[in-house]
């Protein structure tokens, strides 16, 4: 196996994968940026790709699997960039979320903000129903 540099994932027997970094503070005024404006999961995905590919450790670990995949990120077009971030940018928001669901005071749960209108783990896949929401599932549960 050919050595990689440190910015690849290298995982026996996988794909090459980027890490693509995303500082908290300005995630997270993306997102809520996104939410105010009422804009989509897809144009949040590419506010992120706006903001943070631009990064010195990222560029360099898109470089390295451009290298690696011979599937030059500097050609993605939105549909590309939206399924290469949907993971990520999920994991991130719903890991955020968690955590102000734990901090958030009693009787205040609600105003934990929503991921942004219409987001999916994975972009591009049909959904045979709308996302439900903590509301939605709250309300299952207990009318």
């Amino acid at each position: 196996m050919v050595d990689a540099p440190a910015e690849t994932k290298v995982v026996k027997n996988a794909d090459p994968s980027f890490t693509f970094y995303m500082d908290t503070k300005t995630f997270v005024q993306l997102w809520h940026d996104t939410n105010t404006k009422g804009a989509d999961w897809g144009q949040f995905l590419l506010g992120c790709w706006q903001q943070f590919s631009i990064g010195a450790k990222t560029r360099a670990s898109l470089m390295a699997y451009s290298k690696a995949t011979n599937d030059d990120h500097t050609k993605w077009n939105d549909e590309a960039i939206k399924t290469a971030l949907s993971k990520r940018a999920y994991a991130k928001c719903t890991s955020i979320r968690k955590k102000l669901i734990g901090f958030a005071p009693t009787g205040q749960e609600d105003k934990v903000p929503n991921l942004p209108k219409d987001a999916v783990q994975d972009y591009g896949k049909v959904k045979a129903s709308p996302r439900l929401t903590a509301k939605d599932i709250w309300t299952i549960f207990n009318g």
